[in-house]
């Protein structure tokens, strides 16, 4: 055990060298950002919902850097959350043939999260499985970034994200009846998240949460 602690602790130090001699510096920063890339290309089919899902990507990377002030971290963070809201959303979609919008976090409360174990078990393994195994690897992850960015740099960006998906949806707003074709998982979940803002901000949580129901229905 102790000579096994002490190769992986060795290991880890040479990665750290290579990595602070600026040999692993962009392939580490650049994976997430490709692997985001490749999920808007399997995912979004329209120039509207490639823009909107390159500001969502946008919106959560520079809100992970503005925390973390590093690249690598933020973007491993930012393409797990993506990648968690791709499943679900397919998931949803499986269940109710309708994909995930902005208006479910609200709903969403122990006793859906029971429900959900309910319903499919080995989906509590998995979480639990994940959970073991995401902590080391954010720990290695941390330790192995060099880099730096600027809180303020961070979130100007993260603002000017937020605007520009405001300002598209507003110009071409989505339409209740996208969320039954199946594709567009973060897009509409994104432009969802504006229009429920917006209701929210206007007429209240409930009114929100009712509007939304509104929308399924009629769109059904």
């Amino acid at each position: 055990m102790r000579a096994a602690l002490l190769t992986l602790r060795q290991r880890l130090a040479f990665a750290k060298r290579f990595v602070r001699r600026g040999f692993g510096r962009p392939t580490l920063a650049l994976l997430p950002h490709l692997a985001a890339f490749a999920i808007m290309l399997a995912t979004e089919r329209t120039v509207t919902a490639m823009t909107a899902f390159a500001l969502a990507w946008g919106i959560l990377n520079f809100f992970w850097l503005a925390l973390t002030c590093r690249p690598v971290i933020s973007g491993a963070l930012s393409l797990l959350m993506m990648t968690l809201l791709v499943l679900l959303s397919q998931l949803k979609y499986h269940v109710l043939m309708m994909t995930a919008n902005f208006v479910d976090l609200m709903i969403v409360d122990t006793d859906t999260v029971s429900f959900l174990f309910m319903i499919f078990p080995a989906l509590r393994w998995i979480v639990a499985l994940g959970l073991v195994a995401l902590v080391p690897l954010v720990v290695i992850v941390w330790r192995l970034d060099p880099l730096r960015v600027h809180r303020r740099f961070a979130t100007a960006l993260l603002i000017l994200c937020l605007g520009g998906l405001t300002a598209l949806e507003m110009q071409l707003p989505m339409q209740p009846f996208e969320a039954f074709y199946g594709g567009n998982l973060v897009s509409s979940f994104a432009r969802s998240g504006v229009d429920a803002v917006s209701e929210l901000i206007t007429h209240g949580r409930k009114a929100s949460r009712s509007t939304g129901f509104v929308r399924s229905i009629e769109a059904r």
